[in-house]
């Protein structure tokens, strides 16, 4: 049994990183651990952006990492038409949310950013999750200000 940090290695945390992973049911296989100096490297494609946050929590927090590098990427399976239309039309149902003062511009492959004000930090995170919901998007820019 292990009691001290210091005696955690790197194959312990690439054993338990790749554990993690595995008993993670929102992170498909295509997601890779690799650990060198207690850092783990996770690496991979998913379709959705709460698959790589979900690859993150599983091993960020294992016994003996020191740091974490997420270099998944997010790739869609499919790319979809009217990404803007299905984002603009799902911040208005946000109630939580004033949308007439955010922007939405969209990209090459899947790029979304998102222009305006908001009135707190709550709808600006509001604001970027309905993005990251709709098929097809791979990053978020959230250039939205706060305006008290």
């Amino acid at each position: 049994m292990r009691t001290r940090w210091s005696e955690v290695n790197d194959s312990d945390i690439a054993r338990e990183a790749g554990e993690a992973l595995d008993r993670a049911v929102d992170v498909p296989g295509s997601v890779k651990a690799v650990v060198h100096d207690h850092v783990v490297t996770l690496t991979g494609d998913v379709d959705w952006q709460f698959q790589r946050s979900a690859a993150d929590r599983a091993v960020r927090y294992a016994k003996g990492v020191t740091s974490l590098l997420n270099l998944v990427k997010i790739r869609p399976a499919v790319m979809v038409s009217g990404v803007k239309s299905s984002i603009t039309s799902a911040l208005v149902r946000t109630a939580r949310l004033e949308s007439r003062n955010i922007r939405v511009t969209t990209g090459a492959e899947g790029v979304v950013t998102l222009h305006g004000t908001v009135r707190s930090w709550a709808e600006r995170r509001e604001a970027e999750q309905a993005c990251w919901a709709a098929p097809g998007v791979i990053e978020v820019v959230n250039d939205l200000h706060i305006e008290y």
